[in-house]
């Protein structure tokens, strides 16, 4: 084409990494610039000019990497309209492509992150959204490279509360080059098991009364809609960072397997689960809570020590709330649900199911994933700095008994998105049995309210104040509800 600018590709030929761009930007056709004293720079064009690609710098070496020390090019070498950026012509990408797979067969990468859908693409014939695929690794036999994406650059500039992902995602392409060249071995795999009969049950939980283990990371898969119509499949257990159990009630053909009934098995469970000093770590726990009683007969009232999800939301409100974000940020297991979410693309999945039919080789090691990861975050979901006057904590404290019973460890704000999460069933067990509690002995409930707040809070990392102010609005945080109110 005549008189379009194409800027070429630009970085060391012999680099392990190379980053896609979906197209060029204004800013990087400019060939000068006016600095701040008002003189003309002249500057050829070249990517990742001007604020993105400051922003996109910066933020890569937060992680450890300097871009200038790898190549970067774009699927469209030339400036295409402003609208025709967000979604590339298929005629535009069909033009271009010769000229990028000319550019990775020279350099021969290991690595080819994509900075935007469009590139990834055309490298991964696999139909898939950008959430479900970001920070996760693909190989492509094509390139003989692993293939990572990451969301367009620009994105940092329409919505900068994207930077930490942006640092997480860098640094996952890090961990992998640091791995590849061999700066760093490959983490070492958790430790697995999978109870499928009774004998098995009972040395797990002989297991966790000989090592006392008295914080156990819980979670729950199961198929259809809720605990009461629904099947419970399988119940996960966390015991450290390193170790989990998988309890399989049902296999993939919604056959019941274990040798013994839901009622025997939560006999077996409750030996030590019910202990009242055996307490619950989860994230999103109130949705397991209710298979957990309903199945299993487990006690679940003031049993909870910590959420990971309410923490996290806490910390960063503009975070993802998945699991597969915390374990891109804290762990070294990376997107370990890739494999479940490439079976539910690939494959007819009736979502009203649930996880009734995912295979059993797939869900029972992600599930085990899903008991990990929260155990490792914990310890990092700390508040570092603040104060909170004695009102700010009876607040948090009433909210997180009364909308996610049973919370000890975590004193948090609760957004209102996360509140439509909570079952009815938390609501309505706690909150009558807290204001009687309360009415009867406001004195000493503030005390023990300050009591319990203070242990959590010195939990998090965050100052209690001194001395507790006596007064505080009872009716302001605690309007009782009759049953058969609809409020959520």
């Amino acid at each position: 084409m005549d008189d379009v600018l194409y800027v070429a590709g630009e970085g060391p030929l012999e680099t392990p990494v190379v980053f896609i761009t979906p197209a060029l930007e204004e800013e990087a056709t400019t060939s000068s610039s006016e600095s701040i004293h008002g003189f003309n720079i002249k500057d050829r064009p070249r990517y990742l000019k001007g604020g993105i690609g400051s922003m996109l710098r910066e933020v890569a070496g937060l992680a450890g990497l300097q871009l200038e020390d790898f190549y970067v090019t774009a699927l469209i070498k030339w400036l295409l309209p402003r609208a025709l950026r967000n979604r590339l012509p298929k005629d535009a990408v069909e033009w271009a492509m010769p000229a990028l797979l000319d550019e990775l067969k020279e350099i021969q990468p290991k690595i080819i992150v994509c900075l935007g859908k469009p590139a990834f693409d055309q490298l991964v014939p696999l139909k898939i959204n950008l959430s479900d695929a970001l920070g996760g690794w693909f190989w492509s036999p094509a390139h003989n490279a692993r293939v990572f994406l990451m969301d367009k650059p620009i994105s940092l500039m329409t919505h900068p509360e994207k930077l930490e992902t942006f640092r997480i995602l860098f640094k996952e392409v890090k961990a992998m080059l640091d791995r590849i060249e061999g700066v760093t071995t490959a983490p070492a795999e958790p430790t697995m098991h999978f109870v499928r009969n009774e004998a098995d049950l009972r040395k797990m939980v002989t297991t966790w009364m000989v090592r006392g283990i008295k914080e156990i990371c819980v979670d729950c898969e199961w198929g259809g809609n809720n605990h009461v119509s629904g099947k419970l499949r399988s119940i996960q257990f966390g015991i450290s960072p390193t170790e989990g159990y998988c309890v399989t009630f049902m296999n993939s053909k919604k056959e019941y397997t274990m040798d013994i009934s839901y009622a025997e098995a939560g006999k077996i469970l409750g030996m030590w689960l019910n202990r009242p000093d055996v307490k619950y770590v989860g994230h999103f726990i109130c949705a397991d809570l209710p298979w957990m009683s309903h199945w299993l007969n487990l006690d679940w009232y003031n049993k909870v020590a910590f959420d990971t999800a309410f923490a996290h939301q806490t910390v960063d409100e503009n975070s993802g709330m998945g699991l597969e974000v915390l374990s891109m940020t804290y762990s070294t297991f990376g997107r370990y649900d890739l494999d479940l979410v490439i079976w539910k693309k690939t494959n007819r999945f009736d979502k009203d199911d649930g996880y009734a039919t995912i295979p059993d080789e797939i869900l029972e090691p992600y599930s085990i994933y899903d008991v990990l990861v929260p155990l490792v975050a914990m310890p990092y979901r700390r508040i570092t700095r603040g104060t909170l006057t004695g009102e700010d904590i009876f607040s948090m404290w009433y909210c997180a008994k009364i909308e996610h019973p049973g919370v000890g460890g975590f004193i948090g704000t609760i957004p209102d998105r996360l509140r439509r999460r909570n079952p009815r069933i938390c609501q309505h067990s706690a909150r009558n049995e807290i204001h009687s509690w309360v009415e009867a002995d406001w004195d000493m409930a503030l005390e023990c309210c300050r009591e319990f707040a203070a242990e959590s809070l010195i939990r998090l990392g965050i100052m209690v104040p001194e001395p507790c102010p006596p007064q505080v609005d009872y009716g302001r945080f605690c309007p009782r509800f009759d049953d058969d109110d609809d409020e959520n």
